[in-house]
């Protein structure tokens, strides 16, 4: 029958009935039937349509996976069976699995799901096991990026990459999204379609978001992956060390310390991902390596760093550094800095201290103006005895007009305050377990056992819960690396936690 036929009402009914009697039917190849008949029977704006119904229990309990594969391929698309639809995405039977990514593809528009939602579709289907169902999963990938007109940006911002990116896995996800995406396209291709840098080879500063940032750190590494053949590729939209050392810079002084804890979070995934970009640069050029490596000390030591963008800068950091002993060195350095920086303290002088200096300055040089004349006088009289003492005297005055002159002024000193405060201590320690966790060690050197001292074993003991946390965890890195330290660490975790709440 075409689209257009028309059948009698009680015909209708009598075949729907007998077909949602066929559902139940003991032979699956039946129940096949049945469910394709009841696909021009069902009623898509109808609540209890009793088809629907029918479909909602086969597509989730039926035995048979082929039962459950029709379900999929001939139920409507509303809003209560887009969720049975998507959960036929974990069935345990690759067949169905993929019909549901297919079926997805061709009729649920992504503006129709939720944010959890597509990424759960990506995350499952482009990592599982089954090739057939990750083709599948990369066919309902590339119809979203044809919703959005091809624009990949776009695509990134459905799946929400500026607030949900540090979740866990979801990350990972979105690596894979890209890397499938790559692969289908050639990589002169891809390299002319990125239409995001300047004549510098990086993007403006009032470009950036985090779906851009993502996107060319993921096809810079990915053309990496491809090996020396596509560096001439890489070299488009790879600009050099020192050129990528100045954009960081200007990035870091762009940005201010939020209390605002989405937009801090926004900065630090930027952040991550600019320096995550920096694996892929040319560092055979020791003045652009001692560049960056200067930038990476320098945003460990900044205040608008927070303990969570550590790791990345310290995998940097370990990566240009010759020794491991140094690291430890510049990290100790680093560290001092923060628990005693540089304060300029500027010391004004009050109003009536200058009044009561301009006063004395005032009757100096009355006092000198007299003795000038003076001197003048002895000199044409030739009483040079005279002259003499009077010169000295005016050196006198003209070095106490210049002590109060410079008491005027406000003095700058500059001094070293120690900060204790809980975010600080964190940073630091923080600091020392990233740089434990990254390099091989197998001693306690002079500079580690100092740290240990002088910070690790006082936050074990700490009242605050989040330093003493991160404190144990640099103390057990220690003690990986030598039996002494192990022995003695139970007592002192347990006298640090008997001080905790």
């Amino acid at each position: 029958m075409g689209d257009d036929a028309q059948i009698d009402t009680d015909i209708y009914e009598k075949i729907k009935e007998c077909m949602l009697d066929r559902l139940r039917d003991i032979t699956p190849v039946v129940r096949i039937q049945a469910v394709i008949a009841l696909g021009r029977l069902q009623e898509p704006n109808d609540e209890k349509c009793p088809v629907l119904e029918g479909y909602h229990f086969h597509i989730g309990c039926d035995p048979n996976s082929n039962v459950r594969q029709a379900v999929i391929q001939t139920m409507a698309i509303t809003r209560k069976t887009v969720p049975d639809m998507i959960e036929r995405t974990k069935d345990v039977t690759d067949l169905v699995r993929k019909q549901a990514y297919l079926t997805l593809a061709e009729k649920v528009s992504i503006k129709s799901l939720k944010i959890k939602q597509r990424v759960w579709l990506l995350q499952s289907g482009l990592k599982d096991q089954s090739d057939s169902v990750k083709a599948a999963a990369a066919k309902l990938l590339q119809a979203w990026l044809r919703t959005y007109g091809g624009n990949v940006l776009e695509l990134l911002s459905a799946l929400d990459a500026e607030n949900s990116m540090d979740e866990e896995g979801f990350l990972e996800t979105r690596e894979l999204v890209m890397k499938t995406l790559f692969k289908k396209v050639p990589a002169e291709e891809l390299v002319d379609k990125f239409e995001l840098l300047n004549e510098n080879l990086v993007i403006d500063l009032d470009k950036i978001t985090c779906e851009s940032v993502f996107y060319w750190r993921s096809l810079c590494q990915y053309l990496k992956s491809l090996g020396p053949e596509e560096e001439e590729h890489l070299d488009k939209i790879l600009p050099t060390t020192s050129v990528y050392s100045d954009f960081i810079q200007k990035w870091m002084a762009s940005i201010e310390v939020e209390e605002d804890i989405k937009k801090c979070c926004i900065q630090e995934l930027i952040t991550t991902q600019l320096l995550e970009l920096a694996s892929v640069l040319d560092f055979s050029d020791s003045a652009g390596r001692k560049s960056f490596q200067k930038l990476l000390q320098d945003m460990l030591a900044s205040d608008k760093v927070g303990h969570r963008l550590i790791k990345p800068i310290v995998v940097g950091l370990i990566s240009l550094v010759a020794s491991n002993e140094n690291v430890l060195k510049i990290a100790a350095e680093i560290i001092s800095e923060l628990q005693h920086p540089l304060t300029v303290v500027d010391e004004s002088v009050s109003a009536e201290e200058r009044r009561k200096n301009d006063i004395k300055i005032a009757s100096i040089r009355v006092e000198l103006n007299q003795l000038r004349e003076e001197l003048e006088d002895c000199v044409k009289q030739q009483e040079f005895a005279r002259a003499a003492e009077i010169k000295a005297k005016v050196s006198e005055l003209d070095a106490a007009k210049l002590e109060l002159l410079e008491s005027n002024q406000p003095k700058v000193n500059e001094i070293r305050e120690e900060r204790t405060d809980s975010d600080t201590i964190v940073k630091c320690l923080t600091i020392i377990s990233e740089i434990l966790t990254e390099i091989m060690h197998n001693h306690i050197s002079p500079t580690l056992k100092s740290l240990m001292d002088s910070l690790i074993i006082p936050g074990v003991a700490n009242e605050d819960p989040e330093i003493r946390n991160v404190a144990i965890r640099s103390l057990g890195l220690c003690c990986l690396l030598s039996k002494e330290e192990a022995k003695k660490t139970p007592a002192i975790v347990s006298s640090g936690l008997s001080h905790g709440p």
